[in-house]
């Protein structure tokens, strides 16, 4: 039984960080709105002073992302990731102990801090590096657990905070986080090799298609930051997930503005959230099957088609519509952009230039949210932000048909140089 396990250990190691997505990020996907309430009229703040203490939780997020690339590859995804959960249960505990907003900040700010190697980040590092075949399927598959993981923990949360009180309730968050924390210091290896294996499906492809499919080495970082292409690629995931989030935080509110009930709205948003699991799992095993480009491609079209459905929408069904394809377009802000950047730059510098990447959906969201709102206390409505974003969505799927090109004369100019060097005895 023991040799079975340690011949099969990928799927141990997709399972714990499956779990880990499923418990910790489920928490976090909750951590903001469930709590809004009762922690406000227990501190006495107003949710507007609540909502800044989590924008320095953004913050302090999107800079652990940027900067975990380095420390992933210096430290691993065990060291990284088991420390930063054992910061995340303090956090939850300075949380629960709250009697005043500072407090409030400082357990936020000590929950962003861990995002970077806890996250899509950190998922993306150890999956890299334990599967050279079904990467995107299985990164698809540990990051559609996010969503399922934040149903499920919001209604044991909910089920807590009535019976018990928030407190409570953030304490069994850290718990559970604590129990994450130690099932990835004990079962967790940063690479096949620290027990005697290869990554899974080495060295099934030979030759050209081995080094252009397999897992393509592509650019360092220095040849990277001299590419048009790589800020063309900034400006491409940060508009996509700006587009995306002036939709998903205002999707409730703007369809009670279209006539709907609030129990109406909500339910669409629950179809949304279950979609977006599911299309994060489908994103994943089409970026092996088609690639990465194409499906980012997928992602922008349905982008540009749900907003269109949005603006349109009148009745249960075509919101039930626009809800689920926008559901389609909504992993562009996680699990396809890893996948999408090793296509296009490969994986030499992938450690990096990935906590780049990935930090941009949070700057994204710290200024679609109040952007959005700011645009409704002008206007009356949210229509205009969509029609904005419904025309930006555009633009951004024509930008990525040219960076696509791009891509390509820049791959095969590095290509050719190393076969030049091969050539040179």
């Amino acid at each position: 039984m023991k040799a079975f396990i340690k011949q099969h250990y990928y799927w141990v190691i997709a399972l714990i960080v499956l779990l880990e997505m499923f418990i910790y990020v489920g928490i976090l996907n909750n951590i903001n709105g469930l709590y809004i309430i009762p922690i406000s009229e227990t501190l006495g703040i107003s949710r507007g002073e609540y909502s800044l203490a989590f924008s320095a939780k953004a913050l302090a997020g999107a800079l652990s992302v940027v900067l975990s690339g380095p420390f992933l590859r210096r430290f691993g995804y065990r060291k990284m990731a088991g420390s930063f959960l054992l910061v995340a249960v303090m956090a939850f505990l300075v949380l629960s102990s709250s009697q005043n907003l500072l407090m409030l900040y400082v357990g936020a700010i000590m929950i962003g801090m861990c995002e970077g190697s806890c996250l899509t980040a950190g998922a993306t590092f150890v999956v890299d590096r334990w599967f050279h075949r079904c990467r995107g399927s299985v990164l698809g598959f540990v990051t559609a657990a996010t969503g399922i993981g934040g149903s499920a923990t919001c209604i044991l949360l909910t089920k807590i905070i009535t019976a018990s009180g928030w407190r409570i309730s953030l304490a069994v968050c850290a718990g559970l986080t604590a129990v994450m924390a130690l099932l990835i210091l004990l079962f967790i290896r940063d690479h096949p090799s620290d027990i005697g294996l290869k990554p899974f499906g080495e060295g099934e492809l030979s030759g050209k298609k081995k080094k252009e499919k397999d897992h393509w080495h592509g650019f360092t970082m220095k040849e990277l930051v001299r590419l048009p292409n790589f800020y063309l690629t900034i400006l491409e995931v940060f508009l996509s997930c700006l587009c995306l989030y002036i939709g998903f935080y205002v999707i409730v509110p703007y369809l009670q503005s279209r006539g709907f009930t609030q129990a109406e709205a909500a339910s669409m948003q629950s179809i949304m959230l279950l979609g977006m699991a599911g299309f994060k799992l489908l994103c994943g095993v089409l970026s092996d099957w088609i690639g990465a480009k194409s499906t980012a491609g997928i992602c922008f079209v349905a982008t540009s088609v749900s907003f269109y459905l949005l603006i349109q929408t009148d009745s249960i069904a075509s919101a039930t519509a626009a809800v689920i394809v926008f559901a389609l377009a909504l992993p562009m802000t996680t699990v396809t952009i890893p996948l999408l950047t090793a296509s296009l730059f490969g994986y030499c510098a992938h450690n990096t230039s990935n906590g780049i990447f990935l930090a941009l959906p949070a700057v994204a969201g710290m200024i679609a949210s109040p952007l959005t709102n700011m645009v409704f206390d002008k206007t009356g409505s949210y229509l205009p932000a969509f029609r904005g974003a419904l025309i930006l969505s555009i633009a951004v799927l024509l930008l990525h048909i040219v960076i696509c090109f791009i891509s390509n004369i820049d791959k095969n100019k590095l290509n050719a140089t190393e076969d030049i060097k091969e050539e040179i005895p």
